[in-house]
């Protein structure tokens, strides 16, 4: 069978930018695209355990304790991470910025608030992506709400903090505190480099996104950042990072509930070999390289 697709020109450029991401052509990035939308639509398993629906899962490249171990040399190529999901966030290796995904298109941000799209051959050590469709979630609309306050929000419109979720927010931003790591030259536990981080402020008016996930607590502190995980990215995909803190004016939450997690393991020596379990300390680290 053959088909022809007829773009419009709002979206002829993200495709080739979000293809590109990927290491595909924009043929083939098309044709993943279409497959995620359909084959969940027209397959239907009602028995447990089979495959599920792409828009429920989550993929994890590898669990968040390397970081805070200080294990911070990519184990993957952001390429393959995008073929598992076309929203949300993570680091390049070495800690070389923030990463966010936004419809398919990974963007560095850096330690000068800065954001440029990553080349897919670029490799990770710790990314967090599903396939996000506003379809698939629950709408909710927020007016003059501050960071503590999003959060609260957040908890009454969780389906179950059990379970993980998928956050995108698309708004007005009167205020915005960012972070981003600094590159590294060797490994370093994460708690020390967080505390050389770049902060950064934006006080005008922003039009923007927030892009990340909550993950629930009872996991701990080995898989993903327990709790809210946001990352900011101005409408014009310029500027961005690690929220801190925020003043929205308004905005349209969109919240994906993830019944699945796909976790993969490095297999790199420094990964096999590590006692993890020696580090009494890792979720008191972790909560304060995160916060």
């Amino acid at each position: 069978m053959k088909l022809t697709l007829d773009l419009p020109e709002t979206l002829h450029r993200p495709l080739v930018l979000a293809s590109h991401s990927a290491g595909i052509s924009p043929e083939e990035y098309a044709i993943t695209c279409i497959e995620r939308v359909v084959r969940p639509s027209s397959v239907h398993i009602p028995q447990g355990g089979d495959k599920p629906s792409t828009e429920q899962t989550l993929f994890v490249s590898a669990p968040i304790l390397d970081l805070v171990e200080g294990l911070l040399s990519g184990t993957i190529t952001v390429g393959e991470v995008l073929r598992h999901g076309n929203f949300g966030l993570g680091t390049l290796s070495m800690l070389n910025g923030e990463v966010v995904v936004i419809d398919g298109v990974a963007y560095q941000q850096t330690e000068k608030g800065e954001c440029h799209i990553i080349p897919p051959e670029s490799t990770s050590p710790f990314m967090m992506v599903c396939t996000f469709s506003d379809e698939h979630s629950v709408h909710h609309t927020i007016h003059d709400i501050g960071w503590s306050d999003l959060h609260s929000a957040l908890d009454q419109w969780l389906s179950s903090k059990n379970l993980f979720a998928a956050i995108k927010i698309k708004g007005s931003f009167s205020y915005v505190k960012v972070r981003a790591v600094r590159k590294q030259e060797h490994n370093r536990p994460l708690v020390e480099v967080t505390r050389e981080q770049a902060i950064m402020e934006f006080h005008n008016d922003q039009e923007g996104w927030l892009v990340g996930f909550w993950s629930p607590g009872f996991l701990g502190h080995a898989l993903s950042v327990p709790g809210y995980h946001l990352h900011f990215m101005t409408a014009d995909y310029s500027k961005g990072g690690h929220v801190l803190d925020l003043k929205m004016d308004e905005g349209s939450v969109y919240i994906q509930t993830l019944h699945t997690l796909v976790q993969e393991f490095p297999t790199t020596s420094e990964f096999t070999t590590s006692k993890f379990e020696s580090n009494k300390y890792a979720s008191s680290q972790l909560k304060e390289a995160e916060s």
